[in-house]
């Protein structure tokens, strides 16, 4: 008891710099390692030792952890600090998490059930809007006679087309990659789609008569519009990661046509189509964070040499042609309101109808680059929503 009271003295007063100066030496009585082990640093032996079993075991921890797909963590990187391991954690919460992106993703599907509600009143409760979308269509009458017959054919093979592709991509993504919960959420953002349009147009919404020559039933939204909109949208939720930015694109495009097609071919006015866009584009918005956390490692996963596929060009020609598309049928709308307060149909100047086509393009493509990107920012983190 003594001698381990004198070493440690020793140890206190060589610190200070009272003692002799020297370091006190090794001894029977206990010496450095069993003070600096009592003060909680422990033995220098002992890290010595542990030391050594990490370099000695190293290799054998290595392999395994590659085999079990954990990350490796180098053994110096380990100590009273925690591993590295949960570093990643501590900056950005619990694994396999990316917070910001369900809020998101149900914050814009809220954007397009207000901007439905929103097409609904100005363009089918009010008269001056009424005026404005049954114009589009008489124009559309008087400028396009002979493209009718084209868009009338395309028109009448849509639903065919659309199934059939959409049932070959589900089934492949079902079958062959073994992707069963991607294809259960596509087919149904593909149901509630048109399930939605069609309770809407033909029990929830009517058509009020305000003193405009028109049809006296509802046609908002349109069910054509609607089913080639859900089944692109369907297969941007089931192709790979890679493929989402060009799928978005083409799946923009693809609506717009069949859209611009009921419209040219008289069989909806602008606001019909607009809406049956904000239908699908609100399911495919809330299919988002269900895709991603029960298909995660399909929806996240970065594949190596992604191509011209996953090119952010894609995303960025939508948002062009969508914000583009807005603001113009926001001006000519504006252009031809300013005329007279109610100006004839059948003016000289087709206002009316560039107006629908630009209207029913923008809504379209900024429905398409929404949707890609967030899904691009999905894989980007590399998370899924656990």
């Amino acid at each position: 008891m003594g001698m381990e009271t004198t070493r440690a003295e020793e140890i206190t007063s060589w610190r200070s710099g009272t003692g002799s100066g020297r370091p006190p030496t090794k001894g029977s009585g206990g010496g450095l390692d069993t003070a600096l082990t009592r003060s909680g640093y422990g033995s220098v032996a002992t890290q010595h030792s542990r030391s050594r079993s990490s370099e000695t075991t190293g290799p054998t921890t290595l392999r395994s952890r590659r085999a079990s797909g954990r990350p490796v963590t180098p053994p110096e990187f380990t100590g009273a600090c925690g591993s590295i391991d949960a570093m990643p954690q501590q900056m950005t919460g619990p694994a396999g998490r990316a917070p910001w992106l369900p809020i998101v993703f149900v914050l814009a599907a809220a954007g397009c059930a207000a901007a439905l509600g929103w097409t609904y009143w100005a363009f089918v409760r009010t008269t001056r809007g009424q005026f404005a979308d049954e114009s589009a269509l008489r124009q559309a009458a008087l400028l396009a006679p002979e493209t009718k017959g084209a868009f009338l054919s395309f028109l009448d093979t849509l639903p065919t087309i659309s199934l059939i592709l959409t049932a070959a991509a589900i089934l492949l993504v079902a079958v062959l990659r073994r992707r069963y919960p991607a294809a259960i959420v596509a087919t149904g953002v593909i149901a509630a789609s048109n399930l939605t349009t069609q309770l809407l147009k033909n029990v929830v919404l009517d058509r009020p008569d305000r003193g405009v020559e028109t049809l006296s039933f509802n046609s908002l939204p349109s069910g054509h519009t609607t089913l080639a909109a859900s089944t692109a949208a369907a297969v941007l939720l089931i192709v790979a990661p890679r493929w989402r930015p060009f799928a978005a694109a083409m799946g923009g495009a693809y609506s717009v046509l069949a859209g611009a097609a009921t419209y040219v071919n008289l069989w909806h006015r602008p606001a019909d189509v607009v809406a049956a866009l904000l239908v699908v584009g609100g399911w495919t918005l809330l299919a988002g964070p269900v895709i991603l956390r029960t298909d995660g490692q399909g929806s996240t996963r970065r594949a190596a040499g992604a191509g011209w596929g996953s090119s952010r060009r894609w995303l960025v020609l939508c948002w062009t042609l969508g914000v583009g598309g807005l603001v113009l049928s926001a001006l000519v709308y504006l252009t031809v309101r300013a005329d007279l307060p109610f100006p004839a149909p059948d003016a000289g100047r087709p206002l009316f109808f560039w107006w629908g086509l630009l209207w029913i393009t923008g809504v379209g493509f900024v429905l398409a680059a929404a949707t890609g990107s967030l899904l691009a920012a999905a894989r980007l983190t590399g998370r899924a929503l656990a």
